[in-house]
């Protein structure tokens, strides 16, 4: 199968006549019915009904004629993509971090863009995972970072990396770690945020089997003020496990290790209809090369 070959079919179905299709494609009449006929023997479908009045469509055709149409679009969109990549891309990007730009990979990242499109900008907006999706919605990011699943039913995710979450206690507790079970842990002081957290949500899924909750908390949602907590021996909390172990090899927490393993799936989140934009599209690509994530979708764990 051939592209020019469904390029006749959909000027034939949108004209329904083979010598008006031909004026439209600069080609001959007898071309435009080999084509159609080739299509066909490929397809092993009648696409016309040849009639006194032209060429009629059949219901088969119709059904196919849809899923041609996307496939020419999807060619356009590949031909404009390439296009503006031969000239310096140039704009404004507006990226959400949920955690550490190291685990992120951010800096080789912006490294990398930098390097290769020196004329390109790039913010970058430390938040949480729920906000970071609010503003991705609402067009105040241009896509973000985020741990979890989610219900935006206009946002695409695309899964970098399956994250273990981690249950820090403050340093001067880490002897109650020693034997600790989930109902002791749940007994101590817990910093919670004030948006949905998937972290929170993971060890709430185990308490809930457990028939236990989390009755002593402190809603804090910005870094600083969980850091300090944790600092200050005053409570516990949920951190993906990169942030985790740098807290314990500094002597700042311990990590509380159960026979539960905790994770969440650390994603890169845009607009649906935002995807074919080509800013974004060479973002995603450069997230993907950093991950190694292949054209198939697998995710690097």
């Amino acid at each position: 199968m051939e592209i020019y070959q469904l390029k006749t079919f959909v000027t034939v179905a949108g004209c329904g006549n083979v010598t008006r299709a031909a004026h439209i494609l600069h080609t001959t009449p007898p071309s435009v019915s080999t084509h159609i006929r080739t299509l066909e023997s490929e397809l092993g479908i009648t696409l016309f009904l040849r009639t006194a009045k032209g060429m009629e469509i059949t219901p088969s055709g119709e059904l196919l004629l849809e899923k041609a149409q996307e496939v020419l679009d999807h060619v356009a969109d590949l031909f404009n993509l390439a296009g503006t990549l031969q000239n310096r891309l140039q704009g404004y990007l507006k990226l959400g971090i949920n955690a550490n730009p190291e685990y992120l990979k951010v800096p080789g990242l912006v490294a990398t863009l930098y390097d290769r499109h020196p004329e390109l900008q790039v913010e970058l907006v430390p938040s949480n995972s729920a906000d970071i999706l609010n503003a991705i919605e609402g067009e105040q990011l241009d896509c973000g970072y985020i741990f979890g699943e989610h219900h935006h039913s206009v946002v695409e995710t695309l899964p970098l990396s399956v994250t273990e979450i981690c249950v820090v206690v403050p340093a001067r507790w880490a002897k109650k770690c020693d034997g600790a079970t989930w109902s002791d842990i749940a007994q101590l002081p817990w910093i919670v945020p004030l948006t949905p957290c998937p972290f929170i949500q993971e060890v709430e899924r185990v308490l809930k089997r457990e028939e236990l909750v989390l009755s002593n908390t402190v809603f804090a949602n910005d870094d600083i003020s969980k850091m300090t907590l944790i600092d200050q021996g005053i409570a516990v909390t949920a951190l993906e496990k990169f942030e985790a172990m740098a807290l314990e090899q500094a002597g700042r927490a311990t990590i509380w290790r159960p026979d539960d393993r905790l994770q969440a799936i650390l994603s890169l989140a845009f607009l649906k209809r935002r995807k074919q934009d080509a800013l974004l599209q060479l973002l995603i690509s450069m997230v993907k090369e950093l991950w190694h994530i292949g054209t198939s979708g697998e995710t690097a764990c």
